[in-house]
């Protein structure tokens, strides 16, 4: 619940996309979701501007860490 959705399904978007641009291999999806999800920080009652934010921010750490490997 909470935030955790939203950070859950960008990290997973993000890594797909690099897969599909052949930047990463297909099992490391699970591994860049799995990393990126167990850092988030859920916020249990969030308002609409805290799942906007969930998602902006973890997209753009999903980029970085793809980005890293």
């Amino acid at each position: 619940g909470g935030t955790a959705t939203a950070c859950l399904n960008a990290a997973n978007e993000e890594a797909v996309f690099a897969f599909l641009d052949g930047k990463i291999k297909l099992y490391q999806i699970y591994e860049i979701t799995k990393k990126i999800f167990d850092e988030h920080n859920i916020i249990k009652t969030p308002t609409i501007d805290d799942i906007f934010e969930t998602d902006l921010t973890t997209r753009e750490k999903t980029k970085q860490l793809i980005a890293s490997l």
